[in-house]
């Protein structure tokens, strides 16, 4: 479904069997929140803890838009 999105560049593609595991083990678990690999738990550990730093990045991971 996402493999000519372009929206942010360095991201990653899930197969739809690992968002499905981590939907599923999220829940099981009953999370709060389900993240669905390695760098939306970055991103959201890095929003925590430095989140004027990791809006900067997001503007440069982001296109430009018009």
């Amino acid at each position: 479904m996402a493999q000519d999105l372009q929206w942010f560049r360095w991201v990653a593609l899930m197969t739809p069997k690992q968002v499905a595991t981590a939907l599923i083990r999220g829940l099981n678990h009953e999370t709060p929140e389900i993240l669905v690999g390695w760098q939306s738990h970055l991103t959201v550990w890095g929003h925590r803890l430095f989140p004027a730093l990791m809006e900067k990045f997001l503007l440069i991971a982001a296109p430009k838009v018009g």
